[in-house]
């Protein structure tokens, strides 16, 4: 990322889970359209866990 915009920037990051990213800016937030893939990939290859059906309105 030398030379570009990144490298300098010290806000707040959304992205997702790059590690590369977590070397540049301040915060780091992560995209939810991240969140909500791991999250359906979680319910579709881990049927035993629970955790991931908290709140569901169907399994």
């Amino acid at each position: 990322m030398a030379g570009t915009p990144v490298e300098d920037y010290q806000g707040s990051l959304i992205h997702d889970h790059e590690k590369t990213f977590h070397r540049y800016g301040c915060g780091h937030r992560e995209c939810l359209a991240h969140v909500l893939r791991c999250l359906k990939g979680s319910m579709e290859n881990e049927p035993e866990r629970k955790w991931n059906l908290a709140g569901s309105v169907s399994p």
